[in-house]
């Protein structure tokens, strides 16, 4: 495993309570955004999504409401991208999105990207349906984040990667890292492990890309923690995917340790 350089920073975990679970204020920044993305996966009947509900607030060009909806099934995939000007009835009662417990990482993102960022693995039930076929969801499993403050896509980041997984409520993964305009070279992660979370002391991570720049096949990452336990948590493309806006949304298949 390659060794933390100079510009490297692994970032610390916080703990927060409820204030960081509900929609916070906004500022008079502009491409200030308050979001929230949930990506799930069945493997009892290989569908899955990637969702997002972004509140884009905007003095200049007015605020909206932009929902992303991206799912993969074995009939095929369906993607839809809509903006709509927000409204306040687009918010629940006090603000929340009606979310569980979260980990805090606002020491780990620049200014111009995200100031506070919160991930959380968890379940998905109900149902979903596509070209005429209804697929009862039982035993989905997800990971839910909170990101809120300036997010510039355009002049922030100049690569970034965002790994994250669960395989139930024995283990998850969370692992982050981007090299930031300002020439910041951040990288964070953590394991939990029956409801015990372990932080990342380095983290070396390998994506295999298509020449198109696009397509991921598939990953390799090695990550050492402060226990001094190594890692390898490395995935493979299962066939489904979709392409989604600003990123490339891949399904695991597997999960080798």
């Amino acid at each position: 495993m390659s060794d933390s350089t100079p510009n490297t920073i692994i970032a610390p975990c916080l703990e927060v309570g409820d204030d960081g679970l509900v929609r916070q204020k906004p500022t008079a920044a502009e491409n200030y955004q308050d979001s929230v993305v949930l990506v799930w996966w069945d493997p009892d009947n290989h569908i899955g999504g990637f969702h997002r509900l972004g509140h884009e607030i905007s003095e200049n060009s007015g605020s909206s409401a932009t929902l992303w909806t991206n799912i993969v099934t074995p009939t095929g995939i369906f993607k839809r991208t809509q903006s709509i000007p927000l409204r306040k009835e687009d918010s629940l009662p006090g603000g929340g999105f009606g979310s569980g417990y979260d980990t805090y990482t606002k020491s780990s993102v620049t200014e111009t990207f995200a100031a506070g960022h919160t991930d959380i693995p968890g379940t998905v039930t109900g149902t979903l349906t596509h070209e005429g076929k209804t697929y009862q969801v039982i035993k989905g499993l997800s990971i839910r984040d909170h990101g809120w403050g300036v997010r510039n896509w355009g002049s922030a980041l100049l690569s970034h990667r965002w790994i994250v997984g669960t395989a139930g409520p024995d283990f998850s993964i969370v692992i982050a890292s981007w090299h930031s305009a300002d020439d910041q070279y951040i990288k964070f992660g953590w394991f939990v492990r029956n409801n015990i979370v372990t932080a990342a002391k380095a983290i070396d991570i390998v994506t295999y890309v298509e020449d198109e720049s696009l397509s991921n096949r598939g990953r390799r990452t090695e990550v050492e923690l402060v226990t001094g336990q190594l890692n390898s948590p490395n995935h493979q493309l299962c066939p489904s995917k979709c392409s989604i806006e600003r990123h490339i949304f891949h399904l695991d298949a597997s999960t080798s340790m």
